[in-house]
């Protein structure tokens, strides 16, 4: 295969001009060798550990509370189109993604792991169908490669497990460009555009148009740009696109009122776009066109460093029968990058769906080095260069990361165990020194090694230590304290979903919407505990008809804490006892932010 993978590559003959290459091509192109059961094997072993492993762990940003709220609230109501949240019609997304999370609930139970399976479940397929292009477009070694990219890579790693849509998002937009390659690139069964109209319904119903509108437009675009209109000739094509429209009227005539702009194209494209005529959205725009392409290289961390060399490749590709796949693959990348550039709003999990192209720019690549392309010398330098930086960059996360997360999470320091760090330092030494003496296989090898202990670091070290101060921990401690104290508890003023869905747990700690709802239950109890956060602490705090003693503080990000108070109504006695000094000293503990 490793042959068969060299003659497809067609390489132009430059003597003196090769890619720096090291004598045993095996670093890069074992897949190529053997039974593919050995690395599908080493696949499976990745992508269960990227987004499995420790799928338990508390819910961490606000969003997943939120979304495992309506679940909630969706399954008790037995109401499954018309979503609410906290009794209030929620109407941001369609409900598809709530029906996923609410069959899991039902068959494992209400927890983590349950809520979490539908994201992860896409991933590892996103992973497979990667791995799969891979293979149909260039080679086993490819695909491999390909695929390990998508396990690997920051963005996947820190949302792909997550309770958000962008996972299952991903696999249906992705499965859609896979179905559309099939039937238009390598002329197979027709009714595989049937597959990619469908697959981008089911990603507009998860969440929203964009799942037709990217893949339709690259589809359209590689076809006037490449002059192949086979596709656009196709009636099976044009069956699908019926059958898409068809699909999403369907599922749209179900939703409730207030929901169905998501399958209004000029809606959509109003709330993506906004006005253009309205010079602070336009100037706005401009100002953060350049968003994606500075986020890019934090979020494809650590691959983001063969961006320049694998864009070069595939634009520079001296064989006219990769020129096709070439220019798709560039389409795809850059041309998501466009339109998510000059859309107004920005989220790093957006970048997702971008993944799967970068994975296959990145398999190019590793074939392209391992069978000996030659090329032209300042591409090699770039490969150099930026492999040598990637180095450096790993070198300084390894001191500069655990302070950060010191900083901004409040985790013990130093994180990362002794033998991890070692190892981790010694192969980013391994990669520069590779770099730097231009032996790009053993260069590349080591980024794969590198990207694996990526994924350690993240699932087993960062993770399980932000799930020891995140809210489900919280969440214990306050019960175990109002247990201990036998108090009523409630909370006030908390707006993360994330703590939210943890204290609406059973049994659920009320909420209290206002200070008269605090003032009612004082005089009803005398003294309660009120989970609360910095701003109304320090507003109790203040108040000279309340006795207030701080009982536990929680660390959270950016020294938005949350506080368990004892709140008691003061006499004008205790009041007096309660002195000013001392009132003053309490309420300086929230003058933090």
């Amino acid at each position: 295969m490793h042959d068969d993978a060299k003659a497809r590559m067609t390489p132009v003959s430059h003597p003196r001009r090769r890619l720096p290459t090291l004598d045993s091509s095996w670093l890069l192109s074992w897949p190529d060798r053997g039974s593919p059961w050995v690395h599908r094997a080493v696949l499976m072993l990745i992508g269960l550990w990227a987004f499995f492993h420790h799928l338990d762990m508390s819910l961490m940003e606000g969003s997943e509370g939120l979304y495992a709220q309506i679940a909630r609230e969706m399954v008790a109501a037995q109401r499954y189109f018309a979503l609410m949240f906290h009794g209030e019609p929620y109407i941001n997304k369609p409900p598809m993604f709530f029906w996923l999370l609410g069959v899991m609930r039902e068959w494992f139970g209400e927890s983590e792991t349950a809520l979490r399976l539908p994201g992860a479940i896409g991933s590892l397929g996103t992973m497979w169908l990667t791995y799969a292009l891979g293979c149909r477009l260039f080679s086993r070694m490819a695909g491999f490669w390909a695929a390990v990219v998508v396990g690997t890579t920051h963005v996947f790693l820190w949302y792909g497990r997550r309770v958000l849509f962008d996972s299952t998002l991903t696999f249906a937009m992705t499965l859609a460009v896979f179905a559309w390659i099939r039937a238009a690139m390598q002329a197979g069964w027709p009714g595989w555009y049937v597959v990619a109209f469908v697959a981008m319904a089911v990603g507009g119903m998860i969440k929203s148009i964009h799942a037709f509108a990217m893949p339709f437009a690259i589809m359209v675009i590689y076809a006037f740009w490449q002059r192949d209109y086979r596709a656009l000739r196709s009636p099976v094509f044009w069956s699908g696109f019926v059958m898409y429209w068809l699909l999403t009227g369907w599922y749209a005539s179900w939703l409730p009122e207030g929901m169905q702009w998501q399958f209004d194209i000029h809606a959509a494209i109003q709330r993506a776009f906004g006005n253009f005529s309205a010079s602070e959205a336009s100037t706005s725009r401009l100002l953060r066109l350049h968003w994606y392409l500075s986020m890019m290289w934090f979020d494809f961390f650590p691959w983001s460093a063969l961006i320049p060399a694998s864009t070069l490749l595939l634009a520079l590709s001296p064989a006219s029968a990769l020129r096709p796949v070439s220019r798709f693959l560039l389409l795809w990348f850059w041309g998501y990058i466009a339109m998510l550039s000059v859309s107004l709003f920005k989220r790093e999990p957006y970048l997702m769906p971008l993944v799967p192209a970068l994975g296959l720019m990145v398999g190019y690549t590793y074939q392209a080095v391992a069978v000996g392309l030659e090329t032209r010398r300042w591409l090699a330098a770039t490969i150099r260069v930026m492999l040598a930086l990637l180095a450096l960059v790993f070198g300084a996360a390894l001191f500069v990361g655990p302070y950060l997360l010191q900083r901004k999470w409040h985790v013990p320091f130093p994180p990362f165990p002794f033998i991890y760090t070692t190892a981790m330092m010694v192969m980013s030494l391994v990669l520069f020194w590779s770099a730097v003496t231009a032996r790009a296989r053993l260069a590349l090898a080591t980024v794969g090694v590198l990207a694996f202990g990526f994924v350690i670091g993240v699932v087993d070290v960062i993770w399980p230590m932000l799930d020891r101060f995140a809210p489900r921990a919280v969440n214990a401690e306050v019960r175990r304290i109002a247990a201990q104290c036998h108090r009523p508890v409630f909370y006030h003023g908390i707006t993360q979903e994330d703590f939210i869905f943890y204290l609406n747990s059973s049994p659920a700690i009320p909420r209290l919407t206002s200070k008269d709802d605090v003032r009612e239950r004082l005089g009803r109890h005398r003294q309660i505990l009120l989970v609360t956060d910095y701003r109304y602490a320090k507003m109790f705090a203040e108040d000279h008809s309340v006795i207030v003693r701080i009982l536990r503080t929680f660390p959270r990000p950016k020294d938005r804490d949350f506080y368990l108070l004892s709140l008691q109504l003061a006499s004008s006695k205790e009041s007096e006892e309660f002195s000013g000094l001392e009132r003053k000293r309490t309420a300086d503990r929230f003058l933090r932010v």
